[in-house]
């Protein structure tokens, strides 16, 4: 190991974990590695520190690694956490996505860093940028983050192919970072993982499965935020567990729900905040950091905080309502008491009899370690397209039959046949997207085939927004889909950020709502496109 990394593991954390040190070994020794580990044992240094070891002992030229995670706001933490182990050892350190400004994009064409954060979608720009060709030739490592959570999914399908166009011109070691799921072998297939590296020591979790009951002193609250008796029950029942544990993370399915049950905790004066996708940067930082300082005592979120978002010492984990999945259950409860040696202790909430008995055997299975198997997501065929017209962009012209030999080496495509593939260039061809040279036996690039490509990078579906705009403050709060926006009215009242706000406007060309707060307790609740709730 170099003397450099030395001194800053002594540091950082006097010596490695058993975790970190079998993957340093295994990833030192040239294999693609899958590392599967409950939140909080170390995975991401157990991912990272052998690639600077080999930057430093190899003096790799940049860009020497990439590293990919699903989310912008995952980016900005592991920047902050890998900066620090850039600045101890020397080794640049930089985050490239839809956020970066344009001056720091053309500085990183000019002066790459060793070890470059993106997300999925930044793979497919740079892979058709011919001013960081030469560098991408360079890649040793690719490391994937939060694998489970790509793999069933047309995202996951659409990176794995983007690992295969960056395999045309660089040769690069995989390595997978996942918490654990039921059918890990499968998992480390999907990556091309040669070996799959685990604690020995199991994490310990602690499940406790609530169905509250009214009692007289639920009658009071049930007046004071007009609630159902039922409803005040499950909220007093919740605010004893974190009165009893501490810094609590109370998790719900939806962003709808998530919203509601901010709401409800602020106007009974609890001191907490609310975190989900649709609220503005600024807004979840503010909620991040409000939790770690120990301002407020729990942050109602949903999935956005599941992932390993830097937010402190947590000490219990609230389900409220049935998780759905053993997986995401385990993935939650882990954020608390989340070192490898502690038990990760949680409580689901639940409402009526089906939600009590659905969540004691998803409970039951969590503590058993059955865990669902992720199912990978095949042979999609317009995640395909995109590669094809992808893949031109980058050669100009290609015989027939190369596209479907790369794809074919992707997991998710191993099945493809070959009439699919022609399918998909015959409608490529009618779009006039690609063109077919019959006589020479070649695909071409035609004039349209940049405006799709670009436009079509994120398999995230798209919907219109609106921004909210506090008047009051002078702050973006977060973004409305029109399908809710389309039935507000001036004057009307809506819940967002955990708190009431009055619409004094619509300013349809630029898609802005100005608001101010209001202390309404009968507000209408957003909705969000795309808040299917997982079914076991």
């Amino acid at each position: 190991m170099h003397i450099l990394l030395k001194k800053a593991i002594k540091e950082k954390f006097g010596k490695l974990n058993e975790l970190q040190l079998k993957a340093f070994g295994e990833i030192s020794s040239g294999k693609s590695v899958l590392i599967i580990a409950p939140t909080g044992s170390g995975k991401t240094e157990a991912a990272v520190l052998p690639v600077l070891d080999s930057i430093l002992k190899n003096d790799l030229k940049p860009i020497s690694a990439l590293y990919i995670a699903p989310l912008k706001a995952l980016n900005r933490d592991l920047l902050e956490r890998l900066k620090w182990w850039g600045a101890k050892t020397g080794i640049k350190v930089e985050v490239r996505h839809g956020d970066t400004s344009a001056y720091k994009k053309a500085r990183q064409v000019r002066n790459p860093p060793h070890l470059l954060i993106i997300t999925p979608e930044t793979l497919g720009i740079i892979l058709a940028m011919r001013s960081l060709r030469d560098y991408l030739k360079n890649v040793k490592f690719v490391i994937v983050d939060e694998v489970a959570e790509l793999v069933d999914n047309k995202r996951g399908a659409q990176l794995i192919l983007g690992l295969e166009r960056l395999a045309e011109i660089a040769e690069f070691q995989r390595i997978g970072l996942s918490a654990t799921i039921g059918n890990e072998g499968e998992i480390g297939e999907w990556l091309k993982a040669d070996v799959i590296v685990k604690p020995s020591l199991k994490k310990r979790y602690s499940v406790e499965v609530l169905f509250p009951s009214p009692d007289e002193r639920d009658s009071e609250l049930a007046e004071k935020l007009s609630l159902p008796v039922d409803v005040a029950a499950r909220l007093r029942v919740l605010w004893d567990i974190v009165e009893k544990h501490g810094r609590a993370l109370i998790f719900t399915n939806t962003r709808q729900f998530a919203e509601i049950l901010a709401h409800r905790l602020k106007v009974w004066g609890k001191p907490v905040e609310v975190h989900h996708g649709s609220l503005s940067r600024e807004a979840r930082i503010h909620a991040e950091r409000s939790l770690k300082k120990g301002k407020i005592r729990a942050l109602v979120c949903t999935s956005s905080m599941e992932l390993g978002i830097d937010i402190g010492d947590v000490d219990v984990v609230i389900q409220y309502m049935s998780p759905r999945q053993v997986n995401r259950l385990i993935q939650r409860i882990g954020r608390a008491g989340h070192r490898l040696g502690e038990v990760s202790r949680g409580y689901i909430i639940t409402a009526n009899v089906e939600d009590y008995l659905e969540s004691l055997i998803i409970a039951q299975r969590a503590i058993e370690g059955k865990l669902e198997r992720v199912k990978p997501y095949e042979n999609a065929l317009d995640v395909l397209a995109h590669f094809i017209v992808g893949l031109l962009i980058e050669y100009r012209h290609l015989p027939k039959e190369r596209p479907f030999e790369i794809v074919r080496r992707a997991y998710p495509y191993r099945n493809l046949k070959w009439e699919d593939y022609e399918g998909v260039l015959n409608i490529l061809q009618e779009a006039r997207l690609i063109g077919y040279d019959e006589d020479k036996g070649v695909l071409f690039l035609r004039r349209g085939a940049y405006s799709y490509y670009y436009e079509n990078l994120s398999t995230i579906p798209d919907e219109i927004s609106y921004r909210v705009f506090d008047v009051s403050s002078g702050h973006i709060i977060g973004r409305l889909d029109e399908s809710f926006v389309m039935d507000l009215e001036e004057g009307m009242e809506f819940i967002m950020n955990g708190k009431s706000w009055i619409l004094l406007g619509i300013d349809e060309e630029t898609k802005l709502l100005k608001v101010r707060e209001s202390k309404s307790l009968e507000s209408a609740i957003p909705s969000w496109e795309g808040e299917m709730i997982p079914v076991p």
